[in-house]
């Protein structure tokens, strides 16, 4: 049986790295690093009925991190992708957080490396504001059955995490 709460470094982090254009290639898929995951899983499950009429329920929720803990080379962040960096979550958003829009010109707004407005962002001034996973996920099934007949459903149950912790 699978422990419900885990943390596990995995080696050998599958990553594409970047080649020279020269050799006709722009990536290769290799070994690149490290990553550690963290979590924690729970399942609840009853049988409300289970004569004639048979109604399962079962309710399971996942909530799971991960942490890119070394790269090849000392490197601190992946060269090609800027998102792939050491202490940062897989799949990070890294680029300048907007601000919105200057309701007195329409003009787009954006936050500095300092937290101030500005209306000209720079390289410089991105940061990592999120990342592609969702904070938690699981869901509610329910399975009915009455005489040969049945009927599953299923209600998903996920938190898109927009900003990091």
């Amino acid at each position: 049986m699978d422990k419900p709460v885990y943390k596990r470094t995995n080696n050998d982090l599958l990553l594409s790295r970047s080649l020279y254009q020269t050799t006709g290639f722009s990536t290769i898929q290799q070994n690149l690093g490290s990553v550690e995951n963290t979590g924690l899983e729970i399942l609840l499950a009853v049988r409300p009925f289970v004569g004639k009429f048979k109604w399962e329920s079962s309710f399971n929720i996942a909530f799971q991190k991960n942490k890119v803990k070394e790269l090849y080379d000392g490197l601190t962040q992946l060269p090609g992708d800027a998102s792939i960096r050491v202490g940062s979550p897989l799949g990070s958003f890294f680029t300048v957080e907007w601000a919105g829009v200057n309701p007195a010109s329409g003009r787009s707004m954006w936050y500095d490396i300092n937290g101030n407005l500005t209306y000209t962002p720079k390289a410089a001034d991105s940061k990592i504001i999120g990342n592609i996973y969702p904070s938690h996920f699981g869901g509610w099934t329910n399975d009915f059955s009455y005489k040969g007949i049945s009927l599953n459903a299923f209600f998903p149950v996920m938190q898109v995490q927009s900003v990091m912790d």
